[in-house]
């Protein structure tokens, strides 16, 4: 089955960086069939042709499994999450709907262990 350790590193917290730590958590809240390939992918940078011979599928069907997770996932970052935009497009602000209790979980944990 599919582990997704969320590593917290020094680097300084940023908006974008504090809503990337959610995105990690909101992805590993997604089915393993589309959260395995999404993060070989896009998190860890393997090559859709590898993840497709390591999760013994063809490439076109992992190439599916990646774009609906990122749908998966966009979808749930619009559910759970409130994003401020400035005049040049840039996140100003960011925070977590209260009724999204995975992130808002995931949230007190990270602000506890600062």
């Amino acid at each position: 089955s599919f582990t997704l350790d969320i590593v917290e590193t020094d680097s300084e917290k940023s908006i974008i960086g504090e809503a990337s730590d959610y995105i990690k958590v909101l992805l590993k809240l997604l089915p393993n069939d589309y959260a395995t390939p999404l993060y070989m992918s896009d998190i860890e940078g393997t090559d859709q042709k590898i993840i497709a011979e390591n999760l013994g599928l063809t490439l076109t069907n992992t190439k599916t499994r990646i774009q609906r997770a990122r749908l998966k996932l966009k979808d749930r970052f619009l559910e759970c999450c409130v994003v401020g935009f400035g005049e040049n497009g840039e996140m100003v602000s960011f925070d977590i709907k209260p009724q999204c209790t995975e992130l808002q979980a995931e949230k007190n944990k990270l602000k506890n262990s600062l």
